[in-house]
């Protein structure tokens, strides 16, 4: 089951996880984030997946949630629709574990390409040592860009990959969902399913304007309603 698949678009669209503890997580954050001023502490609360995630509406674009998972993983959700990169890049070399991204956007652009969105399936891993750049380790990539397909990878293939699959050819047919689930399913990660998540959770909420979803274009550029 994939119930938390486009469940909350843009807030679903991109979902990171880190291997560790959700209190070691935020102490790590801690130290990265409230520095840099804006951000207090967050607040801490316990509520099933669906009511987390529904606790960064309105969009604000800086609002970061995580949320305690099984198997000692930490989920990461962004209010936008923004690859939560730095939480995971950051709080994985402070803590020497590893993390993972997972995007699924569905391809669903309009004909005259006014509405919907370019379609994305990519997984993004992070080590838990230095690597060429930074500690990303291994990145697979299949977007659309204004009507064309490109697949992307780097770093050195997982043991759970079929590397011949890559060579399909149709560039979209070289990675999909599947894959994408499989990938995740190595790592121990179920993270589209609502009994993968625990009910701990800590939200940063900073001031900042907000935004409702009717606002929001898929890829995150703001475009302001007609009534």
């Amino acid at each position: 089951m994939t119930e938390l698949l486009d469940a909350y678009p843009p807030v679903t669209n991109n979902i990171g996880f880190i291997n560790a503890g959700i209190k070691k997580v935020v102490r790590a954050c801690n130290k990265w984030l409230l520095p840099q001023g804006g951000y207090s502490k967050p607040e801490w609360f316990r509520a099933g997946i669906d009511e987390a995630i529904e606790r960064l509406f309105p969009l604000t674009h800086w609002q970061i949630l995580f949320v305690e998972c099984q198997r000692n993983w930490t989920a990461v959700f962004r209010d936008i629709d923004d690859v939560p990169e730095g939480p995971v890049a950051v709080v994985t070399e402070r803590l020497k574990c590893r993390g993972v991204i997972s995007t699924f956007v569905p391809q669903t652009i309009s004909e005259d390409m006014t509405s919907g969105s370019w379609g994305a399936i990519q997984l993004r891993v992070y080590e838990d040592r230095p690597t060429e750049y930074r500690n990303i380790g291994r990145t697979i990539s299949l977007t659309n860009q204004c009507g064309r397909w490109r697949f992307d990878l780097s770093g050195e293939p997982l043991p759970c990959e079929d590397v011949d699959r890559y060579q399909a050819k149709m560039v979209k047919d070289r990675f999909n969902l599947d894959m994408l689930l499989e990938n995740l399913d190595d790592f121990g990660i179920k993270g589209y399913r609502h009994r993968f998540y625990t009910e701990q959770c800590a939200l940063y909420h900073p001031p900042a304007p907000t935004y409702t979803g009717t606002e929001l274009r898929i890829n995150g550029k703001v475009i302001r309603r007609t009534e």
